[in-house]
């Protein structure tokens, strides 16, 4: 009886281990056919890496192009027709580039270039020599080679590097009559829907680069008004900080910048009465901030914080992003990544950050940038911004604080997981 069990015993023993070697073969199979695929997706990849991003545009080879290319390419408001004129400078640019200063021709470059291909030019890029290798120090000097005879100043050709693309055209006409040698405060009147006094100007001009063209302008005109460093640091990471406005709103914001600087707001505050007081001047092109009191606005800002909670419940759903969050789980901490998607969402991270991302729901609505909340352990960290050219604008925590080394190294890992640039380590 024991023999008979043994033998039962083994056969279901050698069953197993058939059953066990035939599944290894098809995972073998199964593994060396996705090995397959990935070697032939990277070996595509190489060959367009080789022949370059204008090679491949050029050639209409769009499906060799990584998905950072393609949201680049779209969202500098480029056509993909091949006989469409408005693209062959842009393309002409960048394989010159390829072959002068590769790390230019990259998806993180295309709206620039592209603003910068828009506008006319004195020299000729065929001609011009990369001074140094790091994109950072080779765009301002193919910039001021191709305008004109005249040294642009940095903060204009940081313009054209602009989140709006609105705004990177307009720095890129200004830096191009500065180029030829026109009057820059003429040429901000005629380009900007700033009005800027002379002294602001000089300040622009003078600005390093790492401003901005848009941060350049807001410093100057709060330095104008009379703000201090925290104010100024606060109010130029705002909305209205990072894009211009259109006239209406424009003309009232000096008004608005003093009557912050008399105000003595406490932190935080100060972006708040701003976002307020856009969307107030957006429903009444009159509206001032002039002759009110600090307590009086301080109440309106809050009803309309409270009114604008009353949104909360609305079912309508922002653009789902082309790109996922993510989880992760680093030395026993869980870290999350998630798309804000609703109105709700935004006033619930707002409240908890105490920052004023809610007044992004409106560009959010209209696809131009999403807002991702990292969480550790279920709270919130920090909030991101990221463009629909797949760059990360910003990452902020409570208060705008900056955000700390365990969270960048956590969006850093995020960003590289789904292709996204724009963040530095």
């Amino acid at each position: 009886m024991s023999r008979k069990k043994n033998q039962q015993k083994r056969l279901a023993a050698e069953a197993r281990q058939r059953e066990a070697a035939a599944l290894r073969r098809v995972q073998a199979a199964t593994a060396d056919t996705l090995a397959a695929q990935q070697l032939r997706r990277l070996r595509e990849a190489a060959k367009a890496s080789r022949e370059g991003i204008g090679h491949a545009i050029a050639a209409g080879r769009w499906h060799q192009l990584p998905a950072p290319v393609l949201d680049a390419w779209y969202c500098a408001g480029l056509p993909m027709h091949p006989n469409h004129a408005g693209r062959h400078r842009v393309v002409d640019l960048l394989r010159t580039l390829e072959s002068s200063c590769p790390r230019l021709a990259t998806a993180q470059w295309i709206a620039p270039l592209a603003r910068l291909a828009e506008v006319k030019w004195r020299g000729r890029a065929n001609e011009w020599k990369a001074p140094v290798r790091s994109p950072k120090g080779a765009f301002p000097a193919l910039a001021r080679h191709v305008l004109g005879p005249f040294r642009v100043p940095g903060s204009l050709i940081a313009g054209l590097e602009a989140e709006e693309r609105v705004d990177a055209g307009r720095f890129a006409d200004w830096a191009a009559s500065v180029a030829r040698g026109g009057s820059a405060r003429e040429a901000a009147g005629r380009h900007l829907p700033v009005r800027l006094t002379r002294r602001e100007v000089h300040q622009v001009l003078l600005a390093p680069r790492k401003h901005g063209g848009v941060g350049a302008i807001r410093r100057a005109q709060l330095t104008s008004a009379g703000a201090g460093p925290r104010l100024v640091c606060e109010l130029v990471r705002t909305p209205t900080g990072r894009r211009l406005r259109d006239r209406g709103i424009e003309a009232g914001l000096p008004t608005t910048f003093g009557w912050l600087v008399r105000a003595e707001l406490d932190r935080g505050e100060a972006a708040r009465v701003l976002g307020w007081f856009v969307a107030r001047r957006r429903e009444d092109p009159t509206f001032s901030m002039a002759g009110r009191s600090r307590a009086a606005v301080l109440r309106r800002v809050a009803r309309a914080e409270k009114e604008l909670g009353a949104i909360a419940d609305a079912p309508d759903q922002l653009p789902e992003a082309m790109f996922a969050g993510g989880t992760w789980q680093v030395e026993g901490t869980q870290w999350a990544v998630l798309q804000l998607r609703a109105p709700a969402e935004f006033i619930a991270e707002s409240r908890a950050m105490e920052h004023c991302v809610y007044t992004y729901i409106d560009v959010a609505q209209r696809g131009k940038t999403s807002i991702w909340s990292l969480t550790r352990d279920g709270e919130r960290a920090v909030t991101i911004e990221v463009d629909r050219g797949r760059r990360i604008v910003q990452v902020r925590g409570k208060h705008n604080r900056a955000a700390t080394p365990a969270e960048r190294s956590v969006v850093s890992r995020w960003a590289s997981a789904q292709a996204l640039f724009g963040w530095h380590r």
